[in-house]
This record gives C-alpha cells, sequence and structure tokens, in this order.
C-alpha cells in the first residue's frame, strides 16, 4: 500500500475502494474526502449543502369526508419535491396547482442540515380552504391495507400493515412564484392523516 500523505490524500498505489485506480510513485494524489463526497446520492448532496427543507403536518379525529388541505407557495426558486402521505385508513389523495384559497395558518419550515442558516423561499400554510381546485395535477386512492412507497434516489412497494401511505411516485419539479395544495380527504371515519413535505430549491 502507498503511505498517507495527509489525512485526506493518498499517495498513487493500487487502492481497490478506489475502484481499482493505479496510483504511481510520485504522481498526483487522490483526495479521498472527495472522493467519498462523490460517492453520495445527489439528495445527499442537496442537503450538505444547506438547500434542503421540510414541513409536516398530522391530523387526527377525522370525519368520513373530512379534507387536510397543506399549501405551499415557491418563491423565485425551482423547487423540487417529494411527499410523503400516509392515513390509518382509506384516502384520496390530490395535488393541486394553482388553486383558488383563503385562510390557513402558517407551518415551519426546517432545513434538513441542522448546521445551515439557510431558509426556504417557498411557504407553507396548514388548513386552507379551496374555493376553487386550479389544476388537479395528481389524484390517488389510497387503501387501509396496502401501501406505496418512493422516495429520491428509489422505490419500494408493499402491502400489509393496517394503514396507507403514498409517497407521490418519486420527484416533482414545482413551478416558480406558484401555489400548489397537496389535499388529503379521508374516506373513513376516525381516520388519521399524516403529511410530509420534503424538497431543494434551485436558483
Amino acid at each position: 500500500m502507498g503511505s498517507i500523505v495527509s489525512n485526506t490524500t493518498l499517495q498513487r498505489q493500487f487502492y481497490p475502494f478506489l475502484r481499482g485506480e493505479i496510483l504511481a510513485e510520485g504522481e498526483q494524489t487522490v483526495d479521498v474526502a472527495k472522493w467519498l463526497q462523490q460517492q453520495l446520492p445527489p439528495i445527499a448532496h442537496r442537503i450538505s449543502e444547506g438547500i434542503t427543507y421540510m414541513v409536516d403536518h398530522n391530523a387526527t379525529a377525522l370525519a368520513d369526508a373530512a379534507t387536510v388541505n397543506i399549501e405551499l407557495t415557491t418563491g423565485a426558486a425551482t423547487v423540487h419535491i417529494i411527499e410523503s402521505i400516509a392515513g390509518k385508513s382509506d384516502f384520496d389523495f390530490e395535488i393541486l396547482e394553482e388553486p383558488t384559497t383563503t385562510g390557513g395558518t402558517p407551518l415551519d419550515s426546517y432545513n434538513r442540515n441542522r448546521a445551515s442558516t439557510n431558509t426556504a423561499t417557498a411557504t407553507a400554510k396548514k388548513d386552507v380552504t379551496a374555493s376553487s381546485d386550479g389544476t388537479i395535477i395528481s389524484k390517488s386512492f389510497i387503501g387501509g391495507g396496502g401501501q406505496t412507497s418512493s422516495a429520491w434516489g428509489g422505490s419500494w412497494g408493499a402491502s400489509g400493515g393496517g394503514q396507507g401511505q403514498d409517497f407521490g411516485g418519486g420527484e416533482l419539479i414545482l413551478k416558480a412564484n406558484s401555489k400548489y395544495v397537496f389535499r388529503f380527504t379521508s374516506r373513513k371515519a376516525a381516520n388519521k392523516a399524516s403529511i410530509s413535505l420534503n424538497w431543494y430549491e434551485v436558483t
């Protein structure tokens, strides 16, 4: 093995963890910390950069046909988002683009890199009232006995577990300076809802 030049560089030799790269004596060194960083999935880089944010909201004791509306209004940045929606029993889930809304209570968003001081340009509210749906760009029904999931970097599916869950089928890129509502509609009495929005912003 080659000698260690510093904490982050190695002299040229053969290193299996560098995928067989041959490093000859006296040649350039490898920045190991940078190489390891490059092996992370893309979303991990976004979190490290401090441009990834999250909003969560839970609701309980929902009647049949009761709705839970979470509004996200984007700023000048492009928003890349995944939504995680879970219910104790059956529910419909829809994403509305440019609806007409009133009311609502602001929701705090948090940077997923807790060491970063960056704040989101997108703003969120709960319990808004939509008098017009605008364009319904996504609509699905989730049964209480099944589960579908997806997220950045991969997807998976399973059945059972006594609750429904929908992770939205992957990333959605939202328009800048636009309004969206993520709507949970209960299809059973005494239902519970959990809505989680995770996004990163690119200016």
